[in-house]
């Protein structure tokens, strides 16, 4: 799964909340493939795939009226069989995460939505705030926020970025 063109970095918390359309606590409730994505080239077809998520704090920012109850975060997929969604199903976190979404600037009226980065989601582990889609080395928003012990700390300290 990759982030596509929400493959941005930022330098701290701050910057990532004030580029987003909201960052929201939200549950993993499906994935699903949205769409094919042409890319230049004739044979260049992605699969685009939906995390559906129930948000269940808007932290900052705002979401629109139909997304409050379900919205769908969507990534570039690299396959299109119901064995790649299992895959990714089961790699997403079953807890809730601290996104970090903004929406999809092609598709805004379709109530779709993207990371700002693949730093942009937290989730609790074991010893601290954990990103799933990024590795330790890939950014400073990332670094930022695996320095909290508690996912709730650190959303405590995103809702305060105006």
């Amino acid at each position: 799964m990759d982030a596509g063109a929400s493959a941005r970095h930022y330098r701290d918390l701050d910057e990532g909340a004030r580029a987003s359309t909201a960052v929201v606590v939200a549950r993993v409730v499906d994935v699903v493939i949205t769409r094919t994505f042409e890319g230049e080239v004739a044979d260049d077809r992605f699969p685009m795939i939906g995390v559906v998520l129930r948000p269940t704090d808007v932290v900052t920012g705002s979401l629109p009226p139909r997304a409050v109850d379900r919205l769908t975060v969507e990534f570039i997929g690299t396959g299109y069989d119901e064995e790649e969604v299992a895959k990714l199903k089961r790699r997403l976190p079953a807890q809730p995460g601290l996104w970090f979404l903004r929406f999809d600037d092609e598709r805004p009226r379709d109530g779709f939505f993207h990371v700002v980065s693949p730093q942009g989601l937290f989730v609790q582990g074991t010893t601290g705030v954990e990103t799933p889609l990024t590795n330790e080395g890939d950014g400073d928003l990332g670094a930022e926020g695996r320095t909290y012990r508690r996912l709730s700390a650190l959303v405590q300290r995103v809702r305060g970025v105006r």
